[in-house]
């Protein structure tokens, strides 16, 4: 199977600090179909650009807070979305800010979140091709906040409801010739179950990877 056809997941499965993906890797692989073949792994620290470079798109849930910076991934990365590849983050995964230049990337870092709750997403850009057609949802989730780069030009997606203060939740920004996704939502597989996101999800995967929605 081609480059075009292949989907790569990373993550921690017994190493996670805070959220494993195995559990979360079987709700991606429904989401995704059977369309694109899907490989997961959480020997990231040890790819290379010519590893990934074999794949359309990379999601990531990592969980590596307390890992040390890795370079080699560092460039893997920012090479493979500025030569077209496609990257989606998700929720923990922007611990990917270790490496300053990949907060660059996704355009933001994580600074902190208060205790668990239900959160209305919300204020959907509806001029955005991804978010065209799609409902507001709820769910138990971890409202992350974030400091944003302001060199990034990012295009919010979404919004969730905290305190009757609007936080954005989602967003996307086009790097190079690549584009990336950020998707706040994904503390648990629960998370993953809910209809609506899971719409989100696959629309943010079809328009990161340029596909027709």
């Amino acid at each position: 199977m081609d480059q075009y056809k292949k989907i790569l997941i990373i993550g921690e499965y017994e190493n996670a600090m805070y959220h494993p993906l195995r559990e979360v890797e079987k709700e991606l692989r429904n989401i995704i179909g059977d369309e694109f073949q899907v490989i997961a792994t959480d020997y990231f620290n040890r790819l290379s650009y010519e590893d990934i470079s074999e794949y359309r798109l990379i999601i990531s849930y990592t969980d590596c807070w307390q890992a040390e910076e890795n370079k080699n991934l560092t460039a893997a990365l920012l090479a493979f979305v500025a030569q077209g590849g496609a990257l989606i983050v998700i929720h923990n995964g922007i611990s990917l800010q270790i490496n300053y230049e990949l907060a660059m990337l996704i355009g933001a870092k994580f600074t902190m979140h208060p205790e668990a709750t239900m959160l209305a997403y919300k204020n959907f850009n509806i001029n955005h091709p991804i978010m065209k057609g799609c409902e507001e949802f709820q769910i138990h989730e971890e409202p992350y906040q974030f400091v944003f780069d302001n060199l990034a030009t990012k295009e919010v997606l979404f919004y969730y409801e905290y305190n009757n203060i609007l936080y954005e939740a989602a967003w996307s920004l086009e790097y190079g010739k690549g584009r990336v996704v950020y998707l706040s939502p994904g503390h648990s597989r629960a998370s993953f179950e809910v209809e609506g996101y899971r719409n989100i999800i696959k629309r943010s995967i079809y328009w990161s990877m340029r596909e027709e929605l």
